[in-house]
């Protein structure tokens, strides 16, 4: 469930904040060259444009940022997602 705006015909807008875990597994690099797993919790924003080109078939183009805390640093990272999705 979220929101979803028509920009015109086919084609949405749909903003997504979302919030989770980001489980990475590092050997021998990191900091301290040490190994492990490790869970950190992020924070998410980003904005799809959706073309509908069928019922439950879409074109979409996203653009978002993550922030993730670690237990003495803060990470950011882009993301761009293109591709075609499937709703069922």
């Amino acid at each position: 469930a979220g929101y979803r705006f028509r920009v015109a015909g086919p084609l949405d807008l749909v903003p997504l904040l979302g919030v989770g875990v980001q489980v990475h597994f590092v050997e021998n690099g990191g900091y301290n060259g040490g190994s492990g797993t490790y869970a950190d919790p992020l924070v998410s924003v980003r904005c799809a444009l959706e073309y509908r080109l069928s019922c439950g078939v879409s074109l979409a183009a996203a653009a978002g940022y993550v922030i993730f805390f670690e237990n003495e640093n803060t990470g950011m990272y882009p993301l761009l997602d293109l591709g075609v999705q499937y709703a069922f």
